[in-house]
């Protein structure tokens, strides 16, 4: 069929062996099961040799769940005639047999192997904790610059999602990592979200506190004394009331650190696909519910064009 058509990841380059010949590498990550794959790779290899005119080695990085789906060739012949095309495919699930070398590997893809094989795994609970943490240690302990950790542990993030019930222990085994490793995972736009929680909260919990604080020593004072149970109640109403503003805010904070990270990584993966994101879907992209951002993201990862993400988004 006619329209857009965008490949993944497109890149130019030239052989070790020198000379004045360059290469096209085209590279398509396919999450789900497509039964015309075939026909897209071919049709991009097509229409990048068309417009291109030089040689264009294709690549499909096959990422979903089904074990049997290898696709490698499209037979466009017709009585023996015709192109038969042949790409490469690479089955990120042959990659468990290999996972105690990957774990060994000082290859920043390792990493992103073993996160998606983890997601792949689909495990409850806090075994999918403890994947998720570990690999963190990984990060940490492997040598990258702090970037380069921050990327990893970007992309490691999207594709293990954890459930809203354990994302608060994950939290708090990375703070006390990141502690003891000395190296920060989060970005200045999380760490300053938390940081405006953290105020907010602490701020309306004295207000919470003093107001708790009069009450409490009213009811004090009718007993002991007015003077002396006003005192008391308010400083046991303040304390009370940091106690509880400190933990909102961090609870909060963390919240609107993470929905904004998971838009700005949503819009990173749009941009990276299909350019420049228009106004208007931006402010789709704004007015989402927290929930079905992570949806969202995957989403964007697999479509064929941004009509059909928009479309399905309600764009």
């Amino acid at each position: 069929s006619g329209g857009a058509k965008h490949v993944d990841k497109l890149v130019e380059l030239h052989l070790k062996s020198g000379g004045a010949v360059r290469i096209l590498v085209h590279v398509e990550i396919q999450a789900t099961v497509e039964q015309a794959f075939e026909r897209r790779m071919f049709t991009y290899y097509v229409r990048l040799q068309a417009l291109n005119e030089r040689p264009v080695l294709s690549i499909a990085v096959l990422a979903d769940a089904d074990r049997r789906w290898r696709p490698s060739r499209f037979d466009a012949r017709v009585l023996g005639r015709g192109a038969d095309f042949h790409f490469h495919a690479v089955k990120l699930l042959d990659f468990e047999e290999r996972r105690a070398a990957l774990e060994e590997s000082d290859n920043p893809f390792a990493v992103v192997i073993l996160a998606h094989l983890a997601a792949l795994r689909r495990g409850r609970g806090r075994h999918r904790v403890e994947w998720k943490v570990n690999l963190v240690r990984r990060l940490l302990r492997g040598g990258w610059t702090k970037d380069e950790i921050h990327h990893l542990y970007r992309i490691m993030d999207w594709l293990m999602i954890l459930p809203k019930e354990l994302e608060r222990a994950f939290e708090e085994e990375v703070a006390r990592i990141m502690e003891a490793e000395g190296v920060p995972l989060l970005s200045n736009m999380e760490l300053n979200a938390i940081a405006k929680g953290l105020i907010q909260g602490r701020e309306e919990g004295r207000e919470m506190g003093r107001a708790e604080g009069r009450e409490e020593g009213r009811e004090e004072g009718r007993e002991e004394g007015r003077e002396e149970g006003r005192e008391k109640g308010r400083e046991e109403g303040r304390e009370k009331g940091r106690e509880e503003g400190r933990e909102e805010g961090l609870t909060e904070g963390r919240a609107e650190g993470r929905e904004q990270a998971r838009r700005e990584s949503l819009l990173r993966v749009i941009e990276a696909r299909f350019g420049e994101v228009r106004e208007e879907l931006r402010r789709t992209i704004e007015r989402l519910d927290p929930d079905r951002l992570s949806d969202a993201v995957a989403l964007a990862a697999t479509v064929h064009d941004l009509r059909e993400f928009e479309l399905r988004i309600g764009g």
